[in-house]
């Protein structure tokens, strides 16, 4: 704006006052693109709404700014019987939603937007349940839903994957899970809206007012650890902890499974000094509590971490014995669950597995059983994620014992948090 000066001792006679181009002229636009008190080259900002069928516009407002200026919004426009969303500009044939950060340099129109097809992202977060996966929150206007022509996508290197919808959902709200392997956990989900018949659709922030660039949101686990260890200045001790051997664990299953020359592991401290004491041996290391079984001639134990955490135990039968000789089970809170279909492993190996066990569950002890069907025997084994990360920690190669360690930090860090959770202390 301007201030007004008096032209006989040079004082400020006035507050700062709009820039004014005023029209004039039997309804004609005389508009010169100057202040009509001080002067400056200015621009107008023409805030439109248009009639039924985009017909009969009329300036809602017109806002003058000085060249290389910002316009901020005017209050909402209210129309009868519609839902305001904001302000759109032209470019080329596309609508696309109006940053009000934008530095303005030309005479501009913006149209406003009522009853659009659009969804809302509300929130983007991790949840460690079963698996790994990314929640998003999204709220899809009423002329969304209402329209089948138009959907929400989710797509990963290029690819359309599947997304599950949140079973419980109510009015406008959708919630969409992405499985994450731990190994894509640095790659990028991304959200657009297809619409395969006409018309636009926009994917807006939480605002509901501001778009997307691109019309796309962008978002992976890691950006997630990110927001919690770099800027959650909200997150809990127990959440930041999650987050750090979240990413240790990552970095150690990388160097693992995808090694290639020069890798550099960061780790943390809890991981790099992991220490087995007698305690967590005589807690969590496998149990061989019944031996009775004819035909067991060995076990193994391992984790399937391309399964989401799976647990697999491995019975090896000598000569002359065979699956069909056995009962396979295990139990789980007490609860027994037969196993029909083992796993033939080959060489006359069989095995039990228990696939999807959440982070905050992987020091959960199971009790394999095989029962010898002739006599009645049983074979019994207890063991946990936790019980292979032990044998592996000692055992297993360099790259092994790194994740093996990684994998239990893990699992007591997201044990911890959720335990935090339910006694109200987060």
């Amino acid at each position: 704006g301007h201030v007004l000066i008096c032209e006989d001792c040079g004082c400020q006679v006035s507050s700062e006052q709009p820039h004014v181009d005023a029209e004039g002229g039997s309804g004609q636009h005389y508009w010169d693109d100057k202040c009509d008190v001080c002067g400056e080259d200015i621009c107008h900002v023409f805030f439109v709404i248009s009639g039924e069928g985009n017909s009969d516009e009329t300036i809602y407002k017109d806002v003058v700014v000085p060249i290389g200026g910002k316009v901020n919004p005017p209050e909402d426009p209210v129309v009868e019987g519609k839902q305001f969303f904001g302000w759109v500009k032209l470019v080329g044939t596309d609508k696309v939603f109006f940053d009000f950060d934008t530095v303005i340099t030309q005479n501009i129109a913006l149209n406003a937007e009522f009853d659009i097809e659009a969804a809302i992202m509300k929130s983007a977060t991790v949840i460690f349940e079963d698996e790994l996966q990314i929640e998003f929150t999204m709220e899809l206007t009423d002329a969304f839903l209402a329209d089948s022509a138009v959907s929400v996508i989710f797509e990963k290197d290029g690819n359309e994957i599947v997304a599950s919808e949140v079973a419980g959902n109510t009015g406008n709200v959708r919630k969409y899970r992405v499985s994450v392997p731990i190994l894509d956990l640095e790659k990028d989900i991304t959200i657009r809206l297809e619409n395969s018949g006409s018309g636009d659709v926009y994917l807006l922030r939480a605002d509901g007012k501001t778009q997307y660039e691109n019309n796309e949101f962008v978002y992976s686990v890691k950006q997630y650890i990110k927001n919690t260890i770099a800027y959650g200045s909200g997150a809990s001790d127990q959440m930041k902890r999650l987050a750090y051997n979240l990413y240790g664990y990552f970095e150690y299953a990388r160097a693992f499974f995808q090694p290639y020359p020069m890798m550099q592991i960061t780790g943390n401290d809890e991981i790099n000094n992991f220490v087995i004491t007698e305690q967590m041996r005589e807690t969590y290391g496998p149990k061989k509590t019944v031996t009775e079984a004819p035909g067991v001639i060995g076990t193994s134990l391992n984790v399937l971490f391309d399964a989401n955490n799976a647990l697999r135990l491995t019975f090896t039968f000598d000569e002359g014995y065979s699956a069909a000789d056995y009962e396979f089970a295990y139990y789980a809170g007490g609860v027994k669950y037969v196993v029909n279909d083992p796993i033939d492993r080959g060489s006359n190996k069989w095995a039990i597995l228990i696939e999807d066990i959440d982070a905050p569950n992987l020091g959960y002890t199971y009790t394999f059983t095989l029962t010898h069907k002739g006599t009645g025997k049983v074979y019994s084994v207890d063991a946990s994620a936790y019980s292979y990360c032990l044998l592996a920690a000692e055992n297993g190669s360099s790259t092994m014992q790194g994740l093996a360690k990684a994998l239990y930090c893990y699992g007591e860090a997201a044990y911890d948090y959720f335990q935090s959770i339910q006694s109200g202390n987060n």
